[in-house]
């Protein structure tokens, strides 16, 4: 009997082990098993995520791109077009003309520019106040084809007609009408003089000049400067219109340059008739920067 019980209990003893060891296998496996699929399926989660963030900003990336170039090119095309056009340049001043002139007065000249093609022709459209005015055509000149016989602070309203190949544009002006110009703008000097090194960089000023007019009234004192073209057909000096300050505007390494770049510069006033003065300017072309010192032997 007591060999038996402790059969039983010895059988029991293993059969309750086993079942406790094949539970916690069991268990661990499983636990493993849930494990790695939550490993697994949270690998998956984070690599769909990356991939679709990757996905996203590559895509906004070449979208964006695309759109850049798109862009850049549209502009581009536009800015071509609007470089090609037809226009008219802004005038230093509103015409004028003087009160009683009589016809073949000078009173203002139209620029218009049409880059790309040969030549622009002038007109004047016949409406308003034509009558009392002349075109050239080639110039863009206009002139009193007949005597003014608007009083000061009166105006006369023209349409000025600029033709480029087939393209036409118009431009509106309003001519008023002055008190006489009497003085003419007159130039501190008659020479003026500067210097600048040959490797001197596009803008730096070169100098600066100054005319005066005595005129009482204010838009007849007005003075405008300008470079004579023929003098610097390079375009390698250019002079702000108001100012007078001359600057570079071409580098002098570009083009053979002689020592000293003798230039003509013109200064007219606002009034009407228009009256101008004339100066010359001399500019210095350096080589050399650093002077040098010779040492000479006597044997």
């Amino acid at each position: 009997m007591v060999e038996l019980w402790r059969n039983i209990v010895d059988y029991r003893m293993v059969e309750l082990w086993w079942n406790m060891v094949e539970y916690r296998m069991v268990e661990w496996w499983w636990n493993m098993v849930e494990y790695r699929m939550v490993e697994l399926w949270w690998n998956m989660v984070e690599y769909k995520i990356v991939e679709l963030w990757q996905n996203m900003v590559e895509y906004r990336m070449v979208e964006l791109w695309r759109d850049m170039v798109e862009y850049r090119m549209v502009e581009l095309w536009q800015n071509i077009v609007e470089y090609r056009k037809l226009a008219f340049r802004n005038p230093l001043h509103d015409p004028r003309v003087y009160e009683g002139a009589p016809p073949g007065i000078h009173v203002h000249t139209v620029h218009a520019y049409d880059p790309g093609r040969k030549s622009v022709m002038y007109n004047l459209l016949d409406v308003r106040d034509h009558t009392y005015f002349s075109m050239d055509s080639s110039s863009g000149n206009i002139s009193t084809a007949k005597t003014i016989d608007k009083k000061v602070g009166d105006t006369y309203e023209i349409i000025a007609v600029a033709i480029s190949q087939g393209e036409t544009k118009l431009r509106q002006l309003q001519i008023t009408v002055t008190d006489f110009n009497i003085h003419p703008p007159v130039f501190e000097h008659d020479v003026y003089r500067g210097e600048l090194h040959v490797r001197s960089k596009v803008g730096v000023t070169v100098l600066r000049v100054r005319a005066l007019d005595d005129d009482p009234v204010p838009y007849n004192a007005e003075v405008y400067y300008k470079l004579d073209e023929p003098k610097d057909p390079r375009g390698r000096f250019s002079m702000d219109p108001n100012t007078g300050v001359l600057t570079l505007a071409r580098s002098l390494e570009m083009s053979p340059s002689e020592p000293i770049v003798e230039l003509g510069v013109t200064a007219v006033d606002g009034g009407s008739p228009k009256r101008s003065d004339y100066a010359r300017i001399e500019v210095l072309i350096k080589t050399i920067s650093v002077s040098i010192r010779l040492q000479i032997v006597r044997y």
